[in-house]
């Protein structure tokens, strides 16, 4: 089944920023729009309604990150609700695809994606078939990405794919480099973005990505890895104890400012 060219329907469910960048992609692009923040979902009753507001969608979008019990819940009430020809998509960002399609009845219409926060028009979204994805479904996933504009770029199913791996990397070499002294957050920034060209600093990207996902991210691949490579500098893990978890907090390694 192609996507429906009338009365499209999206479901996401899933924790800011990244929701809501998707959101506002799919509003944009004529999607109709259903959100459910992952608090709401797992609230009282939350996870029935999600099931329910599955009927009606032609895609579903799982975009949790931070908790994977929360995640498994979420893919299978998704899985559950979803009529058999729907698309579902799943956050790659700490689990695989290959992981997700084992909580669902339907594991070939599971396909994995990662894309980090800002993501506007023209951004990228990375797509990973799992063992039992079937081809259409990557094929649709693709055709979904256009729809909304981001350019899409078929990867191994791994836990992070690839960016989500190399800047939550980066994020976490910088807040070591903070915590040691080296340099303030400002200026490590700075020359980043000067030496390297990046369209920001990896602080103020850990900020824009949200700390408590940066920790999730190098927490699995530290796990997924069984070495050192990824473990979260402490300074990070002792932020996110804080709340301090960047810009959707009002505070990171930046204090957010109005406007």
């Amino acid at each position: 089944m192609s996507l429906p060219s009338q009365a499209k329907r999206v479901l996401l469910v899933g924790e800011t920023p990244l929701v809501d960048d998707l959101a506002g992609l799919c509003a944009g692009a004529g999607w109709i729009v259903s959100i459910y923040f992952a608090e709401e979902a797992t609230g009282p009753g939350g996870l029935d309604r999600v099931q329910a507001d599955a009927a009606n969608a032609d895609v579903a979008i799982d975009a949790v990150s931070t908790s994977i019990p929360v995640k498994r819940e979420v893919v299978a009430a998704l899985d559950a609700g979803l009529p058999p020809d729907a698309l579902l998509l799943t956050s790659a960002l700490t689990t695989t695809a290959t992981q997700a399609g084992s909580w669902a009845g339907r594991p070939e219409r599971i396909v994995g994606f990662a894309a980090l926060p800002p993501l506007a028009k023209g951004g990228p979204i990375e797509l990973a078939a799992g063992l039992r994805s079937d081809t259409r479904s990557v094929e649709r996933a693709g055709e979904f990405a256009a729809s909304i504009g981001l350019e899409a770029a078929l990867v191994k199913d791994s836990v992070g794919l690839v960016l989500p791996r190399i800047v939550c990397g980066l994020v976490n070499e910088a807040a070591a480099a903070l915590a040691e002294g080296v340099a303030d957050a400002a200026s490590i920034d700075t020359a980043m973005r000067l030496g390297t060209n990046y369209p920001r600093g990896p602080l103020e990207w850990g900020d824009l990505i949200g700390l408590d996902v940066v920790v999730a991210v190098l927490e699995s691949l530290e796990k997924e890895s069984g070495g050192d490579r990824y473990r979260p500098a402490p300074i990070l893990k002792q932020y996110v104890r804080a709340g301090w978890l960047g810009k959707k907090a009002g505070k990171g390694f930046f204090q957010a400012t109005a406007g």
